[in-house]
């Protein structure tokens, strides 16, 4: 990451500070530069991304002034040797402080506007979803060409929101004029959303690409090959020629990001009215679950260790070294096989794992009888072994029973504990889950125990 600004732009920066301040100089309170020139490093193709504040909404002959005068100084991506497109984003204050969402833009440019800007059509200001990614990107590393740093001038974009956004997002792209003439950008794009889903983490295009090219399957890493070196200036761009692999390049991806942002908590209020993004509730002692994330993986090794939690997790035999739960506990991984980790939360300590299945099509001998797609499993341990015994593990359950049937797909929620692990079989019994009797699983004999939709339905109803 740098914090200066790269010399072959300097010039066509200048340019379009002079074109900002001219107009909106009574208004202007900061602008800043994000994205690619500070990030990661100009790419062939990459833009500059300013991010413009302003005190009041822009009069629309001001605003259509700078349009104008901005697209004198910006030039679609490689048809110019001394200028780059320029993406320029338009906030009032007061739209963005205190944050909400979504959020409104006042304005917004880019070189995709051109024929529109030309034949005298301007976007008018909206409320964009993006506005979180944007301002999460900003805070993150930015340069204040003028005005405050941005992590002094704007709020925190809560993580829940992020996610929103991201999720939101996904629905832009779901037949081919959806990206009809933009491959290459939908493409890294979209892995980019799924890179996000996965680690919680906001990374430029090319890190981000090698990321999922380690994880996409064999038929569709030619897609974003081609879309990472074209981008690198290392290849042609042929993706308009890959129509069928391109749809299913973008249609796998959406799939996998969208089960790692489903499985994203969702918006309380603590006691003190402070938005919160957790499963439940409004006392200090709940239990909240949040998404794993790359970063837990350490953490998880040790607690997997822990005499307690091995005596149920496949005995000293299976003891996991940090290797094996790099490599099978990798939330991306997870998600190939249908399973969503979550980290156990008690007052934003992390106090347990906790996990979720599709138990149809589980493989290696798990429920193969099972024939309805609404069926999902779960698995919970406690980290602390002092924790057991007082209700913590009980609460747990509840959170990600309650956090499952918000999907309104999930018909019946099952486990299976070994017959001999009575803390756990009185744990889900307090939970409400209801023995059927024991069944023989690859790991052994287990007492098989669910809870349908309806019981719980009924339980939260009479509450």
């Amino acid at each position: 990451m740098s914090n200066a600004v790269p010399a072959e732009i300097s010039v066509q920066l200048s340019l379009a500070l002079n074109a900002i301040e001219r107009h909106l100089e009574s208004t202007l309170l900061a602008v800043h530069l994000y994205g690619s020139a500070l990030d990661g490093g100009l790419k062939p193709y990459s833009d500059i991304d300013l991010l413009v504040t302003v005190a009041a909404q822009l009069d629309e002959t001001v605003r259509q002034a700078l349009v104008v005068d901005l697209l004198e100084i910006s030039a679609s991506p490689g048809q110019s040797e001394a200028l780059r497109a320029l993406e320029v984003t338009i906030v009032v204050h007061g739209d963005v402080v205190p944050w909400r969402y979504p959020a409104r833009r006042e304005l917004q440019f880019g070189e995709w506007q051109r024929k529109d800007i030309l034949a005298g059509i301007f976007e008018p200001a909206t409320t964009d979803v993006d506005l979180a990614i944007l301002l999460t990107k900003v805070r993150q590393h930015s340069l204040a060409l003028a005005g405050s740093a941005a992590e002094d001038f704007f709020n925190p974009v809560p993580e829940g929101d992020l996610f929103k956004a991201l999720s939101d997002t996904l629905k832009l792209w779901n037949s081919q004029p959806d990206w009809e003439g933009d491959e290459r950008n939908v493409v890294l794009t979209l892995s980019r959303i799924w890179y996000s889903a996965a680690t919680g983490k906001i990374a430029p295009k090319d890190i981000v690409a090698n990321w999922a090219i380690e994880r996409l399957p064999d038929q569709h890493k030619p897609v974003l090959l081609e879309a990472r070196q074209a981008y690198l200036g290392r290849g042609e761009d042929c993706l308009a020629s890959r129509a069928d692999q391109l749809a299913a390049f973008v249609h796998f991806v959406k799939h996998e990001a969208t089960k790692l942002l489903g499985a994203m908590p969702v918006m309380s209020k603590t006691k003190l009215g402070i938005t919160k993004y957790s499963i439940v509730t409004n006392s200090n002692d709940s239990v909240t679950l949040r998404l794993m994330t790359e970063h837990d993986l350490a953490m998880l090794y040790e607690w997997l260790n822990r005499s307690h939690i091995v005596e149920w997790w496949g005995g000293e035999e299976a003891r996991p070294t940090l290797a094996d739960v790099q490599e099978q506990y990798l939330p991306s991984v997870l998600a190939q096989e249908s399973v969503t980790p979550y980290i156990a939360m008690l007052n934003g300590e992390p106090i347990g794992y906790a996990q979720s299945y599709v138990a149809l099509g589980s493989g290696d001998g798990w429920w193969e009888e099972e024939t309805d797609p609404g069926v999902r499993g779960i698995d919970q341990s406690l980290a602390n072994a002092s924790q057991l015994g007082k209700g913590l593990g009980t609460k747990l359950v509840r959170a990600l029973v309650e956090l499952l049937f918000n999907d309104p797909e999930v018909t019946k929620i099952q486990t299976d504990p070994s017959p001999s692990n009575l803390r756990a079989i009185r744990c889900y019994e307090k939970a409400g889950f209801e023995r059927q009797g024991t069944v023989t699983t690859p790991d052994g004999p287990a007492v098989y125990m669910v809870q349908t939709r309806q019981a719980f339905e009924r339980t939260r109803s009479d509450a």
